[in-house]
């Protein structure tokens, strides 16, 4: 559009959202916005105007919880999703994948946050897949773990 004005304040948006988000919904060892089980768990579900919780609207459910911000898998996810939180976060979310309850959508999810720091057994983990979430494809699965960098 060649408008100057309205990219630098897409960006500065941008930047604000994934800073918010860093900050109050991903959490690392570095981080000490949250007391426990906030920092034990590494994401908060619901953020409040004065309090956190670790559950969402549709279910406590640990894929849930995790899951919904990884959402949705598209180019900003490769900024939102920082390897150092996920590393982090990954052992807590994959508790999750021994349950015969988890949904095929949930477990590619899971497999595809994988990919951010371990994309070679994430490429294994997705051949497993025998579905999809409704909001997401075969081919958007591949691709994104396939055009993971290597750590």
């Amino acid at each position: 559009m060649g408008d100057d004005d309205l990219r630098d304040l897409g960006r500065v948006m941008l930047a604000l959202e994934l800073r918010s988000a860093w900050t109050y919904w991903q959490i690392t060892s570095a981080d000490d916005v949250y007391p426990q089980p906030f920092a034990e768990n590494k994401v908060v579900g619901i953020l409040w105007d004065s309090k956190v919780e670790y559950n969402t609207f549709f279910g406590t459910n640990i894929e849930f919880i995790h899951g919904i911000q990884y959402l949705p898998f598209t180019p900003i996810a490769e900024t939102l999703l920082r390897p150092e939180w996920m590393t982090e976060a990954y052992p807590v979310v994959s508790l999750a994948l021994n349950s015969p309850a988890l949904g095929e959508g949930w477990r590619g999810f899971i497999f595809m946050a994988h990919a951010t720091f371990a994309p070679e057994d994430a490429w294994t983990e997705v051949q497993s897949l025998r579905a999809y979430d409704n909001g997401n494809s075969r081919t958007n699965t591949l691709y994104w773990v396939a055009t993971r960098p290597r750590p």
